[in-house]
């Protein structure tokens, strides 16, 4: 009875009550079979209140003394919850880590692996953005409906934050493929462009400064984004410029934002400041008109 009724409280939200219930229950039984229960609802209930450091050690007591019990995948999982919120990143990862390793089809197991791989992106350092990419990953695959989108977001700032310039268009790509409607940071498609401009793979630059355009409103879009789209390839210039203009409700760019005839040289990268008395390519001059 005492056991029940420890529950009931815990379930109707008065946790301070759950406690004293559910204490007096682990004292008068401590060899009852139903102790690594009642611990773990009397740490919900601690964490209720809240009490974290007391619901900690009682989700402790589990992992060390009921290795083979069945409330040992709860005790993994509040007790990295409970990490989560005292900002305890590598706790937290560590725990998440266990629980799905130790019970790989537990229901929260999409979401444990989307909070390591955050966790990981949260300790702001290079090995933590490599470490997430894999738990980021298998969030999508476990619940896409849900990760997509967070998870997606997460994966392309770890690949642009590590500088992998391959590795932040493979993102990129499947997130597009997964997500037409798929929303990326004008700025990481401007970076991701800039680098395979520096690498003459005009191709690849075109694909994603295009990406970071906004024809509709080219006041919006970064000037240096259509230098590099325009000039001083004068093939990308005829081929991707006029394909973004056709679609833009006007056809003039804004002042300073047409090309690099327009911009002030200090705006400009090297490239284009060294390039800056060279004859302006005629298909762009049209594309200017």
């Amino acid at each position: 009875m005492i056991y029940k009724k420890g529950f009931a409280e815990a379930e109707a939200g008065k946790y301070t009550d759950a406690v004293n219930t559910l204490t007096m229950f682990i004292q008068e039984f401590p060899k009852d079979a139903n102790l690594p229960v009642a611990l773990a609802q009397r740490g919900i209930a601690f964490k209720g209140i809240p009490s974290f450091d007391k619901a900690l050690a009682d989700f402790t007591v589990i992992i060390k003394d009921f290795r083979g019990h069945p409330a040992l995948e709860m005790a993994y999982y509040q007790s990295g919850d409970i990490k989560s919120r005292l900002r305890d990143l590598p706790g937290m990862i560590a725990d998440f880590e266990t629980l799905v390793k130790t019970f790989p089809a537990t229901p929260a197991a999409a979401e444990c692996w989307y909070r390591i791989g955050r966790g990981y992106f949260d300790l702001k350092t290079r090995e933590g953005y490599g470490k997430a990419l894999e738990p980021l990953r298998k969030a999508i695959e476990l619940d896409p409906k849900k990760y997509l989108d967070e998870a997606s977001q997460l994966l392309i700032s770890c690949q642009t934050l590590r500088e992998d310039v391959d590795g932040v268009s493979k993102e990129i790509d499947k997130y597009f493929e997964a997500r037409e409607t798929a929303s990326v940071s004008p700025a990481i498609l401007a970076w991701l462009g800039e680098r395979y401009f520096k690498r003459d793979n005009f191709k690849a630059a075109a694909k994603y400064l295009v990406k970071a355009t906004t024809p509709d409103n080219p006041s919006g879009t970064q000037g240096i984004v259509w230098n590099y789209l325009a000039w001083p390839n004068w093939r990308m210039a005829t081929t991707t410029l006029p394909s973004v203009l056709s679609t833009s409700t006007s056809r003039r760019l804004p002042k300073g934002r047409a090309g690099p005839r327009r911009c002030s040289p200090k705006a400009m990268p090297c490239w284009a400041r060294r390039a800056w008395t060279r004859p302006m390519p005629v298909p762009l001059k049209a594309c200017r008109s």
